[in-house]
């Protein structure tokens, strides 16, 4: 409210319920009396509560023992600078709902909490971030939990574009606050077309030798033997094969 901005904000939520009731999500209530969800809150720039989100999958480890998994539900909130939003949390994102529900739902924006860890030189975190985004021509903003080695990596993206983009090597863990411009959409951008495949063909020598043991000749391309798939080859002649790009 001092600033005037949303805050979106993940914690750990607990529901008190009668030991054996069946909620209105149809889950019946542990024998301890209560429900442990792991929740994203918002607020808006009044300091108000103006949505909540409980993560629907769960990864496999202590968080299965900790938390209660709901339902999978689309959680939207509209702004007046960015149109409507929807919330999704950490390995959420390996599932087509909520993600695809919330962009049936109007949100062209997706506000993603994440426990990623990320080693390089294979960077998992921000592709798998950025393709969502292509994928469903969106906004999508991942905060990551940052300042722990190796879950440090998060971005902006804007239809799969990537506008701002942090990682840190998994030995150091550090914290990067990422600012940008995010342009407003009215609708999801259709991803572009897949590049067309070329067709090209590869010309090697080879060497046709017997092979008993297969019971089909093998050709000495390169270093190792192959079999003859795909082209003919005659000792003392370049055999012709067809590879594809893409």
């Amino acid at each position: 409210e001092k600033y005037g901005i949303h805050v979106v904000v993940n914690t750990a939520e607990v529901e008190w319920c009668t030991p054996g009731a069946v909620s209105k999500d149809s889950q019946t209530c542990p024998s301890d009396g209560h429900f442990m969800f792991n929740t994203d809150v918002v607020f808006d720039n009044t300091g108000t509560v103006i949505a909540k989100y409980r993560k629907a999958h769960l990864t496999q480890g202590s968080e299965v023992t900790t938390f209660n998994e709901p339902p999978v539900k689309a959680v939207t909130f509209d702004t007046s600078f960015a149109g409507r939003m929807g919330l999704m949390t950490c390995y959420d994102i390996e599932f087509v709902n909520p993600a695809q529900a919330l962009v049936d739902a109007g949100a062209t924006t997706i506000m993603y909490e994440v426990d990623w860890v990320t080693s390089p030189p294979i960077l998992s975190g921000l592709m798998v971030q950025q393709a969502r985004s292509r994928e469903l021509g969106i906004n999508f903003i991942a905060s990551n939990n940052n300042g722990l080695a190796d879950v440090a990596s998060g971005g902006i993206y804007s239809a799969g574009q990537p506008i701002a983009t942090w990682f840190a090597p998994y030995t150091a863990g550090q914290d990067k606050l990422l600012v940008a411009d995010v342009p407003v959409l009215t609708k999801p951008v259709p991803p572009p077309p897949p590049p067309a495949r070329r067709q090209r063909s590869t010309h090697r020598a080879a060497r046709a030798v017997p092979s008993p043991a297969l019971g089909h000749t093998t050709c000495s391309v390169g270093p190792l033997p192959t079999p003859c798939y795909g082209f003919t080859a005659t000792p003392g002649t370049s055999g012709a094969a067809t590879v594809l790009d893409g």
